[in-house]
């Protein structure tokens, strides 16, 4: 697991993804980089947990590299699945 600190939240907050009934959050992090943490309607854990802070703040979460077109267009650098460990460290 690894920590980011978030200082913005993008994109004005949680974004529903109609064609794959998913959720995203896009943050940015204190080196610039895009974090996209992704729920769905079974799982929003992750997104409850992060969408309701007030930035700055810390996360410890595992996360994935980012792949495919869309990953390229946002600049993603992160992401971090709805099944993911993530907590809040402050």
């Amino acid at each position: 697991m690894e920590q980011f600190t978030i200082i913005e939240i993008l994109d004005g907050g949680v974004k529903h993804i109609e064609k794959d009934e998913r959720f995203c959050l896009a943050c940015l992090t204190d080196d610039y980089e895009r974090l996209v943490i992704w729920g769905s309607h079974d799982n929003t854990n992750n997104l409850k947990a992060v969408s309701g802070k007030q930035p700055p703040f810390v996360i410890e979460c595992d996360f994935v590299e980012p792949e495919g077109r869309s990953a390229e267009k946002y600049g993603d650098a992160y992401w971090v699945g709805e099944d993911d460990p993530l907590s809040i460290i402050e």
